[in-house]
């Protein structure tokens, strides 16, 4: 990403800094999530016991909440040509398609592979921690995640967050058809048949096997194609720019907080689609303060840290729940201490293990396929 504390939008940079920063912040809280969850596994129905260990990590129930993050940001990500150059932004369906195949497809194939090993050699028993549901692996599990149809046939996968992989290529199928509508009819109307649709998806497939479909993730993705039109649009840079965005995300989560600390991950669950409105327009709200110059925005999310970890965040995001379960299961399970003294260990010693790992796994492979290495190399090879 072009290095730029307060992107200028009269300059159109390949692409904004910042972005690197906030898939930083919504893989860490993955990660974390999931190592709250090897702890405390809810399928199980076993949670933080009452007092510090419930008050500080029950937050870390809600992992959902950063996958809608994701998903607005790569619908930002793909709707910038097109918010700043409209139809000569666009180079046509298929170079869409080729282009994401290669970005996304390699990596989660050889995740496949490694994660494929370490079930038939480490980590293929039961040991009641979340891990469990991805500890059987035979082909039909494999088939399935191949063709990236693990979010449709339940408990097909091999790995638990591969069923936002799949719905994001899923997302992908359809988005030369938004453009479409985009470009004719206006980004609103847009945004509008996604949101309808998607959330027809959401009701029709609520409290069914097909739930993981998560159709209201297309609105999601339409809300971040509809940040980068609006912040790209002169008109409406003009009367959007002055806005507090980030005060508002913060008090749109702070919101959304505040109504499920007394209520149960269990709970909260059926009601996603509609918590996905709030987090979703959060952010929006804060795509459009990094595009608008926050100081505060840039200055957090442009960190060294958080963009050299936003930078493989998508090999983090593949890799780091094997991780989780290995550091647990050879090196924490052993100890027998009590449950909070085990998140504690794994939070400290697990997460650098999974950065290290998905570090390892993007110089090996990932960054064969991200475009965006390439420029970085370059850039460092010039200075």
């Amino acid at each position: 990403m072009e290095p730029s504390a307060a992107p200028s939008l009269s300059a159109t940079p390949v692409r904004i800094e910042f972005v690197d920063g906030l898939r930083a912040l919504a893989a860490l809280f993955v990660v974390l999530h999931h190592a709250w969850l090897i702890i405390w596994p809810v399928y199980y129905k076993e949670y933080p016991e009452k007092g510090w260990p419930e008050s500080l990590t029950t937050w870390l129930s809600y992992g959902h909440f950063p996958v809608t993050f994701f998903i607005v940001i790569s619908g930002f990500c793909l709707g910038l040509p097109i918010a700043r150059k409209g139809a000569e932004g666009w180079k046509g369906a298929w170079n869409f398609y080729s282009r994401r195949a290669r970005r996304i497809i390699p990596p989660y194939y050889a995740s496949m592979v490694v994660i494929g090993i370490l079930i038939l050699t480490l980590i293929g028993e039961r040991t009641g921690t979340h891990w469990d549901g991805n500890a059987t692996i035979n082909w039909g599990r494999v088939g399935y995640a191949f063709l990236m149809l693990n979010n449709v046939v339940p408990g097909s996968s091999i790995n638990g967050v591969y069923w936002s992989i799949a719905v994001e290529w899923q997302i992908y199928l359809v988005f030369p058809l938004l453009v479409v509508l985009w470009l004719r009819f206006g980004v609103w109307w847009a945004t509008l048949a996604a949101t309808l649709v998607g959330y027809a998806v959401a009701y029709y497939t609520a409290n069914t096997p097909y739930i993981l479909l998560s159709g209201q993730f297309y609105a999601m993705f339409a809300l971040g194609f509809l940040a980068a039109y609006l912040a790209h649009n002169p008109t409406w840079v003009k009367r959007l720019s002055k806005v507090p965005w980030a005060l508002v995300s913060v008090l749109l989560l702070a919101a959304l907080g505040f109504h499920l600390r007394t209520i149960s991950l269990m709970t909260a669950m059926p009601w996603f689609p509609i918590y996905d409105i709030v987090v979703g327009l959060a952010a929006l709200c804060v795509l459009l303060a990094g595009c608008f110059g926050d100081r505060r925005v840039n200055g957090l999310l442009c960190t060294r840290p958080l963009l050299q970890i936003g930078a493989f965040s998508y090999s983090l995001y593949l890799m780091h729940m094997p991780i989780l379960q290995l550091a647990w299961q050879y090196t924490i399970r052993p100890m027998w201490l009590p449950e909070w003294e085990q998140f504690k260990l794994l939070a400290i010693f697990g997460v650098p293990a999974c950065l290290l790992t998905a570090w390892l796994f993007y110089i090996l492979i990932e960054r064969h396929f991200d475009p965006a290495a390439a420029k970085r190399s370059r850039q460092e090879h010039v200075v």
